[in-house]
């Protein structure tokens, strides 16, 4: 939590960045590569199963400490949706 509350003042207070016009220099430019879309595919299909068996786990036992962690695995598996389907996509149009 303290973590986050630094950034947030950090980001809130650091406002006069100067664009340089370059691009960053972790970019190299080039194609996005296949084993990291392959990857995010796979891990949203793994996190959705595994939230919802945690989450049916937590219920069935009526272990709140599991319903909470399905609860979590879920929510971020759903935020990840749209960008896997944007990768999923890209994926199989790079296949033709």
């Amino acid at each position: 939590m303290a973590g986050g509350v630094y950034i947030a003042g950090k980001a809130l207070r650091e406002s006069d960045v100067k664009d340089s016009g370059k691009p960053p220099r972790h970019s190299r430019g080039g194609e996005a590569s296949v084993r990291d879309a392959i990857k995010l595919v796979l891990a949203v299909i793994f996190g959705l199963l595994c939230g919802g068996a945690t989450l049916w786990w937590g219920i069935n036992d009526g272990l709140l400490s599991l319903v909470g962690l399905g609860i979590a695995a879920l929510a971020l598996s759903v935020l990840a949706i749209p960008y896997a389907l944007s990768a999923l996509k890209w994926l199989l149009t790079r296949r033709k």
